[in-house]
């Protein structure tokens, strides 16, 4: 069963920055080659006395953003940094919502173009590196480095070369919007637009053989001679199931160990491996529970609808693994600000919901 997390991070590297996910609590290691090891990174890049860690997904940033000129989207991110500071709050942002918000940027016939240059200039503004007074920002972990470090207590390479990149494009948006015609600039949007379309037309077309099995047809075999109705109930029903959720957390496993190269060294490796997948990253299990219930019991589902833009799916999948009760950065909890009503279903489902704020509450939390 995929899982639906093909990560495009392989392509469009980013840093892996500083999430200690367990505690403390590490796995022992199997065989197999590391690509780099930390043993807890991250604690002495937040300030000391940090008391939250906040990480805005896309939708966030495209709320917050004011209308009228770029200068408001300027000034209106430092008021709100100023806040969080007086509040003890600090800000990384999420490399998944760069590229979503980048990839808009490759059209300016594209009705999303202004508000995503917007929000990007907030998320640069909004981010900024305390120790990099010049501009630079503070990026979180993307999904798949998160799930990597707290595995395999390694991250593949391709995602750590990215980083300089990534924060010199946003820093360079920040400073030059809305002129991006720079070169380097117009190089970098395309890039990342091409990824991002390509990992969503590879999370689609990975897609559909799951939707090929999810006809009562197939599976027959499994539940029995039942009506359609009913075999879908029973499809939905398994999606909802410890078995499903050990599937999940085992190729989540297998997927990431050959991103660093380990190797699972025996089934008790897999076994305890897979657990701490669901301890430390249960709301995405939940997450993809929720659609797979939702395709099974409508036989009209549509992945590809355009007014639906399932394929978005990817992005918010990647975004949850930033979600989790024992999340942490030395002693300082992470929440994500977001409104999507799925992912809140999600981490109320895992029980995670302590860590989900609307913007609305956020922005109350602090002051603004």
């Amino acid at each position: 069963m995929d899982n639906g997390n093909h990560s495009a991070s392989s392509d469009i590297s980013s840093m892996s920055s500083s999430t200690n996910i367990s505690g403390g609590k590490r796995t022992s290691d199997g065989g197999g080659a590391l690509s780099s090891t930390e043993a807890q990174p991250g604690k002495d890049r937040i300030p000391h006395g940090t008391k939250r860690i906040i990480v805005f997904d896309t939708n966030a940033y495209r709320e917050f953003a004011p209308g009228g000129p770029l200068a408001n989207c300027h000034a209106k991110a430092i008021q709100l940094r100023k806040c969080e500071q007086a509040n003890s709050v600090f800000v990384l942002a999420s490399p998944t919502v760069i590229w979503e918000l980048t990839a808009h940027l490759v059209d300016q016939a594209d009705k999303a173009y202004n508000q995503c240059l917007k929000s990007l200039v907030i998320l640069g503004q909004h981010a900024v590196n305390p120790a990099k007074p010049d501009g630079g920002i503070s990026l979180f972990s993307d999904a798949e480095s998160t799930v990597c470090r707290e595995l395999f207590h390694a991250v593949p390479e391709v995602n750590e070369r990215g980083v300089r990149n990534l924060g010199s494009f946003v820093k360079h948006v920040v400073k030059y919007a809305p002129d991006l015609s720079d070169k380097n600039c117009q190089e970098h949007i395309k890039q990342i637009s091409a990824q991002v379309d390509a990992a969503e037309k590879g999370w689609l077309a990975s897609m559909q053989p799951v939707l090929e099995r999810c006809d009562p047809a197939s599976v027959k075999q499994f539940f029995g001679n039942l009506s359609d109705i009913e075999l879908r109930k029973q499809m939905s029903k398994f999606f909802t199931t410890q078995a499903f959720v050990d599937m999940w957390a085992t190729f989540t496993v297998h997927m990431h160990a050959a991103k660093v190269g380990y190797t699972v060294a025996s089934a008790e490796d897999l076994k305890s491996k897979a657990q701490l997948v669901l301890d430390a990253f249960p709301v995405p299990v939940h997450l993809m529970s929720s659609l797979l219930q939702k395709i099974a019991m409508d036989q009209n589902f549509k992945l590809n609808n355009p007014d639906k833009k399932r394929w978005n799916f990817i992005w918010d999948t990647q975004l949850t693994f930033s979600i989790g009760n024992s999340h942490k950065i030395g002693d300082a909890p992470i929440y994500f600000v977001t409104s999507d009503a799925e992912v809140i279903a999600a981490a109320k489902a895992a029980k995670c919901d302590s860590r989900v704020l609307s913007l609305k509450d956020y922005l109350a939390s602090v002051g603004f």
